[in-house]
C-alpha cells in the first residue's frame, strides 16, 4: 500500500506523512564552508554574483581566492629550459651586437645559465655570430670521432663501423657480384 505524503508550509512547522519539524530545526540556507586559497592561504568569501552569492558548487570547486593567485599557482616552480629560453625572447634587440644583421636572431647568456635575464648578461647574436662564440670559447658539442673498419679512416657519420666511401662499395658489391 502507498503512503500518501502531504507537504505542509507554514510559518512554523513542516509535516511529511507523520513526521514534523519546526523552524528551529530546518536551516534557511546551507552554511559556507571555511575553505583557503592554495597559494597564498587567505580565507575566501562567496563572491556577489548579479545580486546573489555565488553557487555553493561553483564555491567549493575554487581553489584560488582571486585571477592573481590562480596565476600564480599555476606557473611551475621547475621551469624547463624550453621555458627559460621563451622567457629570454623578449630581451632580444633589433640587430646583432657582433655584425649589426637583424635576421635570426638569438639570446646569448654570457655566464651560461638560460635563468639568469638579467641585462648585463643578456646578448642578441645572430645564429652565425652566436655558434662562431660557441666555437671560439670551446663550448660546441664535439662530435665523436669513430675509425671505419675497412680504410682506417676517422670520421663523425660512422655507425655501421664503416666510413661512407666503403659502406657504397659494400652496397656495390652486394647488388653486383662477380
Amino acid at each position: 500500500m502507498e503512503q500518501k505524503v502531504r507537504l505542509t508550509f507554514c510559518s512554523t512547522s513542516v509535516t511529511v506523512g507523520t513526521l514534523t519539524w519546526t523552524e528551529d530545526d530546518m536551516p534557511r540556507t546551507k552554511e559556507t564552508p571555511i575553505r583557503f586559497c592554495s597559494y597564498c592561504g587567505k580565507k575566501m568569501e562567496r563572491r556577489p554574483y548579479v545580486g546573489r552569492l555565488e553557487g555553493m558548487k561553483e564555491f567549493r570547486r575554487r581553489k584560488y581566492c582571486s585571477r592573481v593567485c590562480m596565476a600564480r599557482g599555476y606557473m611551475k616552480r621547475d621551469v624547463t629550459l624550453a621555458a627559460l629560453r621563451v622567457r629570454a625572447r623578449k630581451f632580444i634587440q633589433g640587430s646583432c651586437l657582433r655584425c649589426g644583421t637583424t635576421h635570426r636572431l638569438q639570446i646569448h647568456h654570457m655566464d651560461g645559465n638560460p635563468a639568469n635575464n638579467t641585462e648585463g648578461n643578456v646578448v642578441t647574436l645572430c645564429i652565425v655570430c652566436h655558434t662562431v662564440w660557441h666555437w671560439e670559447n670551446g663550448k660546441v658539442k664535439r662530435r665523436k670521432q669513430v675509425v671505419c673498419d675497412s680504410c682506417g679512416k676517422e670520421d663523425h657519420r660512422i655507425r655501421t663501423g664503416l666510413c661512407v666511401s666503403c659502406y657504397r662499395k659494400v652496397q656495390y658489391r652486394k647488388k653486383h657480384p662477380l
